[in-house]
């Protein structure tokens, strides 16, 4: 897998940065862990990456990509389990 903070990633952050500084950008993670989606100007704020198919999904909030980094390794933990018998 590439480096998924290389120079595409870069190019996507700086793509939506107009956008996110101008207050018209909407969390793209699946689950919103704020009030409202609306990406406040001026707060961190993340590229999240679509996992199906290693794109983008676009800005989010810092805390809501982040949680989904979380839940995501938590995930493959528990499939990753195997007890033998």
């Amino acid at each position: 897998m590439a480096n998924p903070y290389g120079h595409a990633h870069r190019a996507e952050r700086e793509r939506w940065r107009p956008i996110v500084d101008a207050g018209e950008a909407h969390c793209a993670e699946p689950i919103c862990k704020q009030p409202s989606r609306w990406i406040q100007p001026g707060t961190p704020w993340d590229l999240s990456h679509d996992r199906a198919t290693g794109g983008y999904l676009g800005p989010s909030h810092f805390g809501c990509n982040r949680a989904e980094g979380g839940r995501e390794k938590h995930k493959r933990k528990r499939e990753r389990r195997r007890w033998s018998l």
